[in-house]
């Protein structure tokens, strides 16, 4: 059985948090061990319920897309309006080129700030990044960034896969980790 026909990639409702937050828990790195970390990925900062109904009460300014599957969340992707995000959240940041840079800076930028799925879903984070590019696109972005950790631990699942989604990688952040800035550009109206 084809358990992705099944499946409904959409934005999310308030229903969802305590689903999101179990894919959250699952993909948290302090719940994996050290071999789990290079093999599946993980995310290195969470966020609570409180923080779930904030994004969703400020829609204009975030993309928080589910993965539904039986009635059961099974993925999210979560993004923020650079504008509005945390600038603690960008400190430390170097950019390798200047053409990067000022695209980094540019308005209408997207912070892509998570994606997760529950294990034995494949396939679903392709479709939640998807949807969250198309969407960005909708709503006139025109860019999209994301920190992935690369030290003290190297996620190299997650990179894998955002390069294999058209992330390039920018530049590099050393704050609480050490982590690479990739970059997407969006053909706007295409």
């Amino acid at each position: 059985m084809d358990t992705q026909n099944n499946r409904q990639i959409r934005l999310a409702r308030l229903g969802d948090i305590p689903g999101i937050l179990e894919v959250l828990a699952q993909n948290h790195i302090a719940n994996k061990s050290p071999s789990e970390l290079e093999d599946t990925g993980f995310l290195l900062h969470g966020f609570n319920a409180a923080d779930l109904k904030k994004v969703l009460a400020e829609e204009t300014q975030h993309i928080l897309m589910v993965a539904i599957e039986n009635e059961q969340v099974i993925g999210y992707a979560l993004s923020y309006d650079k504008k509005v995000s945390d600038p603690s959240w960008f400190t430390h940041i170097v950019i390798d080129k200047k053409e990067d840079e000022a695209i980094f800076n540019s308005k209408n930028t997207l912070y892509h700030r998570h994606i997760a799925r529950l294990a034995n879903y494949p396939g679903t984070g392709a479709q939640l990044l998807k949807a969250l590019l198309h969407e960005a696109n909708v709503r006139a972005y025109q860019h999209v960034f994301c920190q992935i950790v690369h030290a003290p631990h190297y996620n190299k699942p997650s990179i894998a896969f955002h390069q294999s989604m058209g992330f390039r990688l920018i530049g590099k952040q050393n704050s609480d980790a050490e982590y690479g800035i990739y970059l997407k550009s969006l053909a706007y109206g295409v």
